[in-house]
């Protein structure tokens, strides 16, 4: 069978290299070229799986014409490409989104692997309600505009799903406290899968008082606030 070009977009571990399947290892091992958000990262995972491979990065501050330039180097080589985040699913809030574009329109094929992701962990730890919900990701860097999207947010009917920056947490909890109603539940995954990890459940106010008053260390984190209700939530905490 005549080899195709194929872009591999591969899900890894989110802080426990457990959690990455034998199939995304194995991918990555057998790709001609591995797309990585940073070096440093990606060249951690493949040093802990014992992989050597060509490593290409692809960071938000890539040009459209650099990964054309990858992109045409896949398609005249016919080559199989990986393309893996500093941690968990890419393109989700990563970068990659403009070369899985460019691989579409040169006609590569594009195979996601599944894996570890902080969206479905913490829905999974999550006791509420979650049928439906807005996942939103990253609130705006600007505090106007930051507080006039979580005014949008807190009005809407479903669960809000927020993910950010391990630094900016405190401007998250500060943006939403002071637009979300305090009695709505919330639960907060710090540091997830990793022995580090951290679950807080509770109320908004409870997250508040708990986190708020003092600038929290720099931790991953991902959180879901309930829909417009008054929670009888008490405050849990584990990690």
């Amino acid at each position: 069978m005549e080899k195709s070009s194929a872009l591999y977009v591969c899900a890894i571990d989110i802080g426990n290299r457990g959690d990455n399947t034998a199939r995304v290892v194995e991918c990555v091992r057998n790709a001609d070229i591995v797309f990585v958000e940073s070096f440093r990262e990606g060249g951690a995972f493949l040093a802990h799986a014992g992989i050597r491979r060509e490593m290409l990065e692809v960071s938000e501050h890539s040009t459209e014409s650099e990964l054309n330039t990858y992109i045409q180097r896949i398609v005249s080589g016919k080559l199989t490409a990986a393309i893996i985040s500093d941690c968990g699913a890419p393109l989700v809030e990563d970068p990659g989104r403009t070369l899985v574009r460019l691989a579409y329109a040169h006609g590569i094929r594009v195979i996601p692997l599944p894996g570890a992701s902080s969206l479905t962990a913490l829905l999974m730890a999550t006791p509420f309600p979650i049928k439906h919900f807005t996942y939103y990701g990253l609130l705006p860097r600007d505090r106007p505009e930051r507080n006039a999207e979580c005014r949008k947010l807190a009005a809407l009917p479903y669960p809000v799903v927020l993910l950010d920056t391990p630094y900016r947490f405190n401007d998250v909890l500060a943006a939403i406290g002071g637009t979300f109603s305090h009695h709505r539940e919330i639960v907060i995954g710090f540091d997830l899968t990793s022995a580090a990890e951290e679950i807080f459940y509770g109320t908004l106010g409870d997250a508040v008082g708990r986190f708020g008053a003092v600038k929290q260390k720099k931790r991953e984190f991902i959180l879901v606030i309930n829909a417009s209700g008054t929670a009888t939530a008490k405050p849990r905490q584990n990690g």
